[in-house]
């Protein structure tokens, strides 16, 4: 199965978008949030929709709303997918309704099969599942992979995939699942019930048959409990008594602890009373420091600190300003000794001297250009015969003089063109004369074969004869045949004689005006009216030329005369090429040195500027820490001993605080051990606790405190309080279990016929889970023949990406974990301890494994991939997309990825593939048929 175009009319990011797949490698291109997982989930929704038609799931819901059109538009779309066959469907489904509608047409035909197939609720239509014999689950865990979520196969999706190879390679049939005939004889087995289930046929006729029995221990039971009842009767009471003599031995015991509770917390409220003292003495020593605020402490450090800076910052500004003043100097000394005044740098001298001596070069290169040309044509002249007075002479020939001698030439030429006409004509004559000679002198030979005929056949002679008629007409043609051929003869000769004439005379002509053109051009020494224009053109060319130069000299004397002045400024009195050169070198020396100044002292004003900055700057901060020194009565000379001794001073408030938080604790903890009492009353307590205590007893330490003697009282009392209900109790029950006691024999008849029903059931549900077990082993056996070839599969491609490195692995047919071998001694080691490049590139060869075992016995499956070679290498990347185009020639691959680096290897690779970008403004490059099917509009017919 391949898909052939999706429309989506919205889904998600995209609105009003058509996309045209190829058959093999497509590859989808777009920046992060173009829209790449939307359009992979589009295309799984198109194809198997949300619902799975049973019982509506919230993670189903969640799907469904998650890609509703962000632009408002309609959310539904269609896809055009392709057989095997050839054969097209086209699928439209409609999601903007709670109950999504679903329509199935063929392509080519548009005729509706919605109904051939298997339909739910909520838009679902079995076609994906009867096609390729796959739910929607095992499509999304083998073709369907999403970013991230390459390296790992779940439970749930391994045990999808496993029934659908024992559906697909044991049955050979989409429509027979192993799993649902297990489906159903664990329903039927679950309909009978188990030992642990609550419901069910077995359940019951258990319940039943235990109700029985129980009611049978019961009766016995309850004979052997009321003589247990009597004897725990009698336990009971013996047991109150004690725990009445153990109530009275803890009320003793409580006396003595809470005594020595009231003691101990009197010597804790003396400690603490001590502490609070000693608090309150260390308060006054501290207290002239209460005006310092702390939170200037980190606001002085800051201030110091950007003080320090500043001064590092101005010191070496001065630095640099003393440096730079240096060099100016030194450029102003090299100035000084070029030999030239300084006020020349102050001028637009160096700029006119530039400026004219780039003209000065320029002319002078054009007039050696000119005269070289000049040269040349005086050179080609002399070569052709002419001296430099013909040269003198050739140059007062004027243009009316060249306009005659051309209008001859046309003349001559057109009379040379009337005789070529005279002559073609005469061809014509001569021509059309052959002709008319040949029919006339046919007809003549036909009618002397007549006449030869009628001599020779006396037959024919007396025919002849006897039809005078046809005698007299062949005379007659004859006659008129011979007539017609001697006035044509007639007329062609005089013509001829005509043309001949008029030939004639044209030639003389001719001939005539040639003699005359070349009389006239034998002064020019030419032969022609062309050469002579030629030479016309050579000799304007070498006027214009020399009016030229004449021009470029006056300009370079102009030139020469300002630059003068400066040039004997420089101590040069000759004007040359090589004079100019010093003078432009000096001057641009002079100009670097002067703009090397004027950089120095725009450095300069910086740094001075920064300077005064920087001053300012630390004026402020010196009067801001005076401002908060000066609340601290510290006011010296030296800034840094009033900031020591200013952070002391905040040292000593902060502890100040310190104190006050403890002392606060300490009459929050005293509050907390007195629980609102006085001290006085806990005083008392202790004195009349004290009254009740034998002397030895007051001075020992309790073993248990008052709290744990408390709770055991009352455990004491809830103790006794229980026994005497039990006591209560046990009296009634004796009473109600004598007074009911019940017919033996018709428990023990109700017990048997209980029993013979569980036994019948439980022979039914052996059979059933004889069968479960039958085909259980079936599915097992098919997986088994399975693994080794899925193994192989996968081993042969990751030989190929890895280079050789891995070559076998091994496959868990149950939960498709992966070991493979590693070294010479062909370790097995878990996938997971390689890299995770690596395992993205074992777990998308095995999903294409699957898929093309899968599909062997049914549709071929595309593969939609989302940068599965996000953690690959350029080499790795390499081999792998080689593999990938190596599947697309059997499976259609959709590949969705961010990174360019995928074209340019595809590039590199010159692989033929469909490109399709989404929202990039970067200029992708089209390969081979990529270009014009990568993204197109369907037309409405479409």
């Amino acid at each position: 199965m391949r898909i052939v175009t999706l429309h989506i009319e919205g889904f998600g990011t995209l609105s009003e978008e058509d996309f045209a797949f190829e058959p093999t490698f497509n590859l989808v291109f777009g920046p992060n949030e173009a829209g790449k997982s939307t359009l992979q989930q589009a295309i799984l929704a198109m194809l198997y929709g949300f619902y799975s038609g049973e019982r509506i799931t919230k993670a189903e819901k969640q799907l469904h709303a998650r890609f509703r059109p962000w632009q408002g538009v309609h959310y539904s779309g269609k896809i055009v997918v392709e057989l095997d066959n050839n054969v097209r469907y086209m699928i439209t489904r409609d999601f903007d309704t709670p109950e999504p509608q679903t329509h199935i047409y063929e392509a080519n035909t548009g005729k509706e099969v919605t109904e051939m197939f298997h339909r739910k609720r909520r838009g679902y239509v079995g076609f994906c599942e009867r096609l390729t014999g796959m739910s929607r689950a095992v499509f999304e865990s083998v073709s369907c992979v999403r970013q991230g979520q390459l390296t790992k196969i779940s439970g749930s999706e391994a045990q999808d995939i496993a029934d659908t190879i024992v559906r697909l390679v044991d049955s050979a049939s989409t429509d027979v699942s192993v799993k649902k005939a297990l489906e159903k004889i664990s329903a039927a087995i679950r309909n009978l019930g188990t030992d642990k289930s609550r419901s069910g046929p077995i359940y019951a006729a258990r319940t039943e048959l235990s109700r029985c029995e129980q009611l049978i221990q019961e009766r016995t039971a309850l004979v052997e409990t009321l003589s247990s009842d009597y004897q725990a009767l009698t336990d009971h009471q013996s047991r109150l008594a004690a725990l009445k003599q153990e109530s009275e031995t803890l009320s003793e015991e409580l006396r003595h602890a809470e005594y020595f509770a009231c003691v101990e917390l009197l010597n804790k409220h003396a400690g603490l009373a001590h502490r609070r003292e000693v608090l309150n003495k260390r308060l006054h020593e501290l207290s002239p420091n209460q005006n310092i605020s702390p939170e200037d402490h980190d606001l002085v450090i800051r201030l110091m600190e950007e003080r320090k800076i500043s001064l590092q910052r101005r010191k070496r500004l001065n630095d640099a300003i003393q440096q730079q003043n240096l060099l100016r100097a030194s450029e102003k000394d090299y100035i000084a000794t070029l030999p030239v005044a300084e006020s020349l740098w102050l001028s637009d001298t160096v700029q006119r001297f530039e400026d004219y001596f780039q003209q000065w070069q320029d002319l002078h290169e054009k007039t050696a250009e000119a005269r070289d040309l000049e040269a040349e044509l005086s050179a080609g002249l002399r070569e052709m015969g002419y001296d430099k007075e013909a040269i003198e002479a050739l140059k007062s020939l004027s243009p009316a003089t060249l306009e005659e001698f051309e209008a001859m030439t046309n003349v001559l030429e057109e009379k040379k063109s009337d005789l070529n006409a005279l002559q073609n004509r005469a061809e014509l004559q001569k021509s059309n004369a052959r002709i008319i000679r040949a029919g006339l002198g046919t007809l003549l030979s036909a009618a002397f074969l007549v006449y030869l005929l009628a001599m020779l056949v006396p037959d024919f002679k007396a025919f002849l004869d006897s039809h005078s008629l046809i005698s007299n007409t062949l005379n007659f043609i004859t006659m008129i045949i011979a007539i017609v051929w001697l006035f044509f003869e007639s007329i062609g000769y005089v013509n001829r004689l005509n043309d001949r004439d008029r030939s004639r005379q044209v030639m003389a002509a001719i001939e005539l005006q040639e003699q005359e053109i070349r009389d006239s051009l034998q002064p020019y020494g030419v032969s022609s009216t062309e050469a002579l224009t030629r030479l016309y053109i050579q000799i304007n060319r070498l006027s214009e030329i020399d009016a030229v130069m004449q021009n470029r000299l006056e300009d370079l004397k102009q030139l020469e005369e300002r630059l003068s002045p400066l040039s004997a400024a420089f101590g040069f009195e000759i004007l040359n090429i090589e004079t100019l050169q010093r003078i432009a070198e000096t001057l641009q020396r002079g100009k670097a040195a002067r703009e090397k100044i004027r950089e120095l002292d725009r450095t300069i004003s910086e740094y001075q500027e920064e300077l005064r900055l920087l001053n300012h700057r630390l004026g402020e901060i010196d009067s801001e820490l005076k401002s908060i020194f000066a609340t601290a009565d510290l006011q010296s000379e030296s800034i840094a001993d009033d900031a020591q001794a200013f952070l002391a001073r905040v040292r000593e408030a902060e502890e100040s605080i310190e104190l006050e938080k403890e002392l606060a604790q300490l009459q929050e903890l005293e509050k907390e051990m007195l629980a609102g009492r006085r001290i006085e009353e806990v005083r008392h307590m202790a004195e009349k606790l004290r009254e009740g205590l034998q002397d030895e007893r007051a001075e020992t330490i309790p073993e248990r405190t008052a709290t744990v003697l408390q709770e055991l009282l009352r455990e004491n009392r809830r103790q006794q309080q229980k026994i005497e209900i039990e006591i209560a109790t046990i009296s009634e029950r004796i009473s109600e279990r004598e007074s009911r006691l019940p017919d033996f024999s018709e428990l023990e008849e109700n017990a048997a016929i209980a029993r013979r029903r569980l036994d019948e059931l439980i022979h039914k549900r052996q059979a059933l889970e004889l069968a479960y077990e039958t085909l259980t082993d079936v599915a097992q056996k098919a997986h088994k023949e399975f693994a080794p070839r899925l193994a192989g599969i996968v081993s042969k491609q990751l030989t190929q990406i890895s280079e050789g490195r891995y070559k076998e692995l091994f496959v868990d047919p149950e939960q498709f974990q992966i070991r493979i071998t590693h070294g010479r001694g062909k370790t097995l080691v878990p996938l997971d301890y390689l890299s995770l490049g690596t395992q993205e590139q074992v777990y998308l060869m095995l999903r294409s494994a699957v898929a093309r075992l899968l599909s062997e016995n049914s549709e071929a499956i595309p593969l939609l991939l989302d940068d599965p070679l996000a953690h690959a290498d350029e080499v790795r990347q390499g081999l792998t997309l080689n593999r990938l185009l190596e599947i697309a020639e059997q499976h259609q691959l959709i590949y969705f990825t961010k990174d360019k680096g995928i074209i340019d290897a595809l590039a590199e690779m010159k692989a033929e593939y469909n490109l399709i970008t989404l929202n990039t403004s970067q200029r992708i490059m089209p390969h081979r048929w990529a270009a014009g099917t990568a993204f197109r509009r369907l037309s409405d017919e479409e």
